[in-house]
């Protein structure tokens, strides 16, 4: 009879052992779940993170490009305008011009008729 009970009582240690491991082993799988899930959504959110300050940084890059192409054209119609200007200013027509309204100079044969009406 001592043998029935110990056998029994061996056979129900090895039964809660295994129990008892069994259970430990799902916890254990459970935990691991658990901290895979979370590295999970970790790395989701950096990189969602990620993506809207770049998305962010690029939209702010095409801004500074398009002011800048804008002052590039701005500089070359300036740039245009002062060749044309240069082109001008050795004409006979500019000099004649500039000479009768800044240094009021006129030509030899001309008549220069002034309004005092205004």
């Amino acid at each position: 009879k001592k043998r029935r009970i110990l056998y029994k009582n061996v056979e129900l240690y090895k039964y809660s052992f295994h129990k008892d491991y069994e259970v430990n082993l799902i916890l254990m799988k459970s935990k691991r779940k658990f901290i895979r899930n979370i590295i999970l959504i970790l790395a989701i959110i950096y990189v969602i993170f990620t993506l809207i300050k770049q998305q962010q940084t690029l939209n702010q890059y095409a801004k500074n490009s398009e002011d800048l192409s804008n002052q590039i054209e701005e500089q070359q119609n300036y740039k245009e305008e002062l060749a044309k200007k240069q082109s001008d200013i050795n004409s006979e027509e500019y000099i004649e011009e500039t000479a009768r309204e800044k240094l009021d100079m006129y030509l030899p044969n001309e008549k220069v008729y002034i309004d005092t009406g205004m």
